[in-house]
């Protein structure tokens, strides 16, 4: 009965290694995720001259992507700080937008801090739970 039950286990351990092995394959295979994107468009007339600008950028894994109108492809040098996903780019002021409503500019030397698109964190406070019950009776 023993020796039944240790090749069970043994099948089981089998199978587990076998799919382990084969999702991390798997996951290995896919694409990068692009945490934030952004389209600059710049038309030449009334008084406005565009010049070269950034087409359309991108951030994958804190790392600022960008292309040129021209078809130059580059990044910036200094990852995108903080732990935020970054949710937009834009491409004319070399900025993202972080889920938590931080603006980040690029200065050509870092990263800095423009403000918070929402006006900062939301204000709370804590409830008991008689308070909470005796509010939605």
């Amino acid at each position: 009965m023993a020796r039944k039950f240790f090749q069970v286990c043994a099948g089981l351990l089998c199978l587990v290694l076998a799919y382990h092995l084969g999702a991390q394959r798997a996951a290995a295979q896919s694409g990068a995720t692009i945490d934030g994107a952004g389209i600059a468009w710049c038309q030449s007339g009334g008084g406005v001259t565009c010049g070269a600008a950034l087409r359309a950028t991108g951030v994958i894994g804190r790392t600022f992507h960008y292309v040129w109108d021209n078809g130059v492809v580059g990044t910036f040098p200094e990852p995108v700080p903080g732990t935020g996903r970054v949710i937009a780019t834009d491409g004319l002021a070399g900025a993202v937008v972080l889920e938590n409503g931080d603006v980040l500019h690029y200065t050509g030397s870092g990263w800095a801090l423009v403000g918070n698109l929402f006006g900062g964190p939301t204000a709370t406070h804590s409830e008991t739970w008689g308070g909470l019950k005796a509010r939605y009776r």
